[in-house]
């Protein structure tokens, strides 16, 4: 197949220039936090709030070209980022990665991102900021679940948004060439389109997923660009989730495959098009922007760590540097509370009680402090039942509720100076009260002489913990 003179000049053209990105001056940690978005990064507030700004835009772009309203509890769904440094950074916080400027962990607890800030060395290479966008789609498309998507638009909506582009005056750029997989289109073996659209269950070579991906993109950018196929994709996804298999629904949705294929290397050859949404159609909310505390700035390479998730062998060898680093503040409650984390993961559980305990005495109202606190209780609940009286559990139980109850007593016994706190304390009371209560029927069933359901009861007071942490950075 003869390559594309159209994308041959435009990957020379970029070839020729530079790409520089404009890359944070070491400063101090920083927080931005957004509609969408927690934002970490060692830099100055200038660029962090471009930053945070410039990927709003891009989230109320892929709202704007679909038609999607605002989701109400986009907050508590909120993607932490990680600006973590160079690609040596990023690697070493991935693991077994090479050649990786970024990646993405999907959590039901919260997904977070580690991404490098780089400069590409030409228009065909990854970005850090084409990879955090691709892995920005997956995160948006997983707040949609019941949307039936086969893998090949999982991964070419990504690809489509990957390569967005904002302007300085706001406007932005989707649907823009995806140099970076020119490679896969140009000069690999085509896959035949029925292996495209439904791959076999064998995974694919390194050369075969190249080609995927570049093809993924390609279909999916005809068929959102070209208006005589305006209609088919949302056709194909009504039939896919009427139950009609995935080859079935794509021809009565797109017609004869083999005319589809044929369509695609002339869309391939031919001048692409992408959509420029003016900025009064991508209007995004408030940006705040913090200083780190000098001890959450310290703690800031555990919390990365252990944010990415870690083994027992792993939690262990990170348990000493979270120590040093949380020794000189004993009565920061995100420091104390970010230490009960890392002892909790290596298993010491009476070292994350009284990191837990520490918390809560510096903020009664530490979401984390509460939540490992009662984590530990749980946990021991069920690993020691040989070794811890039930005297004491009992006492335990009896002190923890104790502090969820004054958490509720100073929310009830202060009049809120506006509606907006009020409406803020009713959820914080809610939420507590309800951790109150499973905490009393955990210390109901010990009395009774076991836990039915450790799992269950740890996995309420988890969620109820990570609806409480969601308030408290959303009204810091």
């Amino acid at each position: 197949m003869k390559p594309s003179r159209h994308l041959r000049r435009s990957i020379a053209v970029l070839a020729l220039a530079t790409a520089f990105a404009a890359t944070p001056a070491t400063a101090e940690w920083r927080e931005a936090t957004s509609d969408h978005f927690r934002i970490y990064a060692d830099a100055g507030e200038k660029w962090l709030r471009g930053y945070a700004e410039r990927l709003e835009r891009i989230d109320a772009a892929m709202r704007y070209m679909r038609g999607m309203s605002q989701d109400p509890d986009a907050r508590s769904n909120r993607l932490t980022v990680y600006v973590a440094g160079g690609e040596g950074a990023v690697q070493k916080l991935c693991g077994k990665c090479r050649n990786v400027a970024g990646f993405y962990v999907p959590r039901a607890g919260g997904s977070v991102a580690f991404t490098a800030v780089t400069m590409a060395n030409d228009a065909t290479d990854l970005k850090s900021d084409t990879i955090l966008f691709h892995e920005y789609a997956h995160h948006f498309m997983l707040g949609y679940p019941s949307l039936p998507l086969p893998r090949w638009l999982v991964e070419g909506f990504a690809e489509f948004n990957a390569s967005a582009k904002v302007e300085r005056d706001g406007t932005v750029g989707i649907g823009m060439t995806a140099m970076h997989r020119a490679y896969g289109l140009l000069v690999l073996q085509k896959l035949p389109i029925e292996k495209l659209l439904d791959p076999p269950d064998k995974p694919f070579s390194a050369e075969e997923t190249e080609v995927f991906y570049g093809r993924s993109w390609l279909l999916t950018h005809m068929l959102t660009m070209v208006p005589a196929r305006k209609g088919q994709l949302a056709s194909y996804l009504t039939l896919l989730n009427q139950g009609k298999p995935n080859l079935e629904a794509a021809r009565t949705a797109f017609g004869d495959l083999k005319t589809l294929d044929r369509d695609l290397d002339r869309y391939m050859n031919g001048p692409t098009n992408y959509l420029r949404i003016e900025p009064s159609k991508v209007t995004i909310g408030e940006i705040k922007v913090r200083a780190l505390s000098p001890g959450e700035d310290a703690m800031m390479s555990v919390r990365m760590r252990s944010d990415r998730g870690v083994t027992r062998e792993q939690a262990l060898a990170l348990v000493p540097d979270a120590r040093r680093r949380a020794a000189p503040f004993p009565d920061d409650a995100a420091v104390q509370a970010q230490l009960a984390e890392a002892e909790y993961d290596a298993g010491n559980d009476a070292e994350a009680e009284a990191a837990a305990d520490r918390a809560i005495a510096a903020d009664p109202r530490s979401p984390d402090g509460l939540l490992y606190k009662a984590r530990v209780l749980v946990r021991r609940a069920v690993t020691d039942r040989d070794h811890l009286t039930r005297e004491y559990f009992k006492v335990l139980l009896t002190e923890a509720g104790q502090s969820l109850g004054d958490v509720n007593a100073q929310f009830g016994g202060v009049q809120p100076p506006t509606e907006a706190a009020e409406q803020v304390g009713d959820q914080v009371t809610e939420l507590t009260t309800k951790a109150e209560d499973t905490v009393s029927r955990l210390l109901f069933e010990v009395r009774r002489g076991g836990v039915t359901d450790p799992d269950q009861m740890e996995a309420q007071l988890r969620d109820l913990g990570s609806k409480l942490r969601a308030i408290a950075e959303e009204h810091k």
